[in-house]
């Protein structure tokens, strides 16, 4: 897939591999994917040496801060519900390759996903935040989009980006009422879907070490 088209227009390829753009440390660009429920997993869409470079340098930020949850029309609110740690890319002195490269990588990713649905407008990204949990951290279940809200009414898709796994759990679960799919963490992995009520999902802890993912959303 080029990117150049409209990705409306672009043929999915049948022998489950996706062509991203070229990663960084040698990465190949021909990226094995499957499709369950909506959800999009590629594997080794990302270098796991360029992965651990992020999150190691990510670590060094003294920006961290706990991430927030919203309720009602988006009212942002820490509480136990979410105790991992976020740190956006914006505007970081030293990142700006980093975010350079998932918005080549993660966006071509997009673009695929709207090659496979249809109804997925991809606009821009909101930028790029890059999460810690910590053994016990949590993300319970929610949604990402808010209908209505100015801004986050306007998110068309979900996206992740797994930079390093814990030895055990960390598991990215969804948990629609009808019916259940688990994700684990793998560097290097992206995931893709859609971010409404259709997709609740939730972070569970990881265990043993920490688990670093990068975190976006593509916006119509």
């Amino acid at each position: 897939m080029t990117g150049e088209q409209d990705p409306h227009t672009e043929p999915v390829p049948a022998a489950g591999e996706v062509r991203l753009p070229a990663g960084p440390l040698g990465t190949t660009p021909d990226c094995p994917y499957r499709v369950e429920r909506d959800v999009m997993v590629i594997d080794r869409a990302l270098a796991r040496p360029w992965c651990k470079c992020l999150a190691q340098a990510a670590a060094r930020n003294d920006g961290w801060s706990q991430s927030t949850q919203v309720q009602g029309r988006g009212q942002a609110y820490r509480g136990v519900g979410r105790t991992s740690e976020s740190l956006s890319l914006a505007g970081i002195q030293g990142l700006e390759d980093y975010v350079a490269v998932l918005e080549q990588v993660l966006g071509g990713a997009a673009r695929f996903y709207a090659c496979w649905n249809r109804h997925v407008v991809v606009g821009r990204s909101g930028g790029w935040e890059v999460l810690r949990y910590r053994p016990g951290d949590v993300f319970g279940e929610h949604v990402d989009q808010i209908a209505g809200h100015e801004q986050w009414g306007q998110r068309q898709l979900s996206c992740l980006a797994y930079l390093t796994a814990p030895p055990e759990g960390g598991r990215t679960v969804f948990c629609n009422p009808e019916w259940r799919l688990e994700v684990a963490p793998e560097p290097g992995r992206i995931v893709l879907f859609p971010p409404g009520v259709t997709h609740p999902h939730r972070a569970d802890p990881p265990v043993g070490g920490d688990k670093y993912v990068v975190v976006g959303w593509i916006y119509s």
